[in-house]
């Protein structure tokens, strides 16, 4: 319960994940409006807004993207260092998308997108693209154009993982040894 209403968790199809409806988590759904801030947030956290539109995904810039979404209008607050525009979007149907800002810990892109979608922070690839909803090839092509470092980190992650020896449990043969 927020404010003392009961409140419905949403739980994605693709991804298995929750969210509160009135937060940043779009379901598919027809003639979907979005209103989406880019202001900073508290610690300098940056604000992302992706869509999401089968499996590939398009990161919103302040701009319409032909086919996904379209500004219906927008309100710029001027405030020095922490101005910022309040965008009102009309989503087109079919699409999906993800809002939210880097995480409040780290700063990262994936901890924020673990927030978003209501999800423990992603550590692998798989966890990545299972948060967005998308294949992992999808979410590879995504992060090293748009956040090349957290792909670093996400590679770096798999390859310390590959490189696990797996020892068997005492009493157990090893494969090799058969």
């Amino acid at each position: 319960m927020l404010s003392g209403k009961p409140v419905a968790v949403l739980r994605h199809q693709a991804t298995g994940c929750q969210k509160l409806p009135e937060y940043g988590y779009g379901l598919e759904r027809k003639n979907m409006y979005v209103e989406w801030s880019d202001g900073i947030g508290p610690r300098e956290r940056s604000p992302f807004l992706l869509f999401i539109r089968g499996d590939e995904i398009l990161s919103f810039y302040g701009e319409n993207i032909s086919g996904v979404v379209a500004i219906r209008g927008f309100d710029r607050i001027k405030n020095g260092k922490w101005s910022y525009t309040v965008y009102r979007l009309q989503v087109a149907d079919g699409i999906r998308y993800i809002k939210g800002r880097d995480g409040w810990e780290t700063g990262r892109f994936i901890e924020g997108l673990g927030a978003a979608v209501g999800c423990p922070t992603p550590d692998t690839w798989a966890d990545t693209a299972k948060a967005l909803g998308v294949s992992v090839s999808s979410a590879k092509e995504f992060l090293r154009r748009r956040r090349p470092k957290a792909a670093a980190e996400l590679d770096e992650v798999d390859r310390a993982l590959a490189n696990l020896v797996v020892v068997p449990p005492p009493g157990v043969e090893p494969e090799s040894a058969r």
